[in-house]
């Protein structure tokens, strides 16, 4: 059987109406694949046994949410070091010793791209990090220059990490007030058809001995 086919899907007990629900994706990006969401939406099958069509939107739902937070978490922590090396070229071009020269803009980024590649490369480098230090830029220096410039950006994505999380809560809240429903109404139920047992018992308890008895008129005639 081919992975993540409907045939796939219906084996895993996904009623056949919503297997089209269950193998639509959320958009991708470039990098992404499919088997990834899928990876995931199966743990989450698994975890927590929906059984009506409600609950597997639901389980649908949660594992798209958790998909974007993933990704959130991915691009965040992708956005530090790219941010980062933007600080230091910016850093390495501003004490570079023919920085202020007239005319030079544009070589001093040149520059200091090929500085950071070799900092890059060997981050120990002597001439380099004495001229950093020289200037005040150690390693916690640059980290919070480069947290401060793209303090908007990351607070968008913890933002949007927040937002994701809330859903994510706010479903587990509605299914868990869904099952706590079930279970009372299936109570209710057992509870209801219980006593009406016993009032059929002391019902026919009540009927005189005789009554039950008695010929028929069959018997009778």
């Amino acid at each position: 059987m081919e992975p993540y086919s409907a045939e796939y899907w219906i084996d895993k007990n996904v009623p056949e109406e919503l297997v089209s629900l269950v193998m639509t994706p959320p958009r991708l990006l470039p990098g992404e694949k499919p088997e990834q969401y899928y990876r995931l939406l199966e743990g989450m099958m698994i975890d927590l046994c929906p059984e009506e069509t409600v609950e597997w939107m639901w389980v649908v739902e949660l594992a798209g949410l958790w998909f974007e937070i993933n990704r959130l978490r991915l691009l965040k922590h992708a956005l530090i070091p790219t941010a980062r090396a933007d600080v230091l070229d910016q850093v390495l071009a501003k004490t570079h010793p023919d920085a202020g020269t007239p005319g030079t803009n544009h070589l001093m980024r040149v520059k200091a791209r090929a500085e950071r590649q070799t900092l890059m490369q060997n981050p120990t480098d002597a001439e380099l990090n004495s001229r950093l230090r020289a200037y005040g830029y150690d390693r916690d220096a640059l980290h919070a220059l480069a947290f401060t410039q793209n303090a908007e950006a990351i607070g968008f994505i913890d933002k949007m990490l927040a937002s994701a999380r809330k859903e994510v809560r706010a479903i587990m809240r509605e299914m868990k007030n869904g099952h706590t429903f079930s279970e009372r109404l299936a109570v209710a139920k057992y509870d209801f058809y219980d006593k009406q047992a016993k009032l059929e018992a002391e019902r026919l308890a009540k009927i005189p001995q005789q009554e039950k008895t008695s010929p028929t008129c069959k018997d009778q005639e």
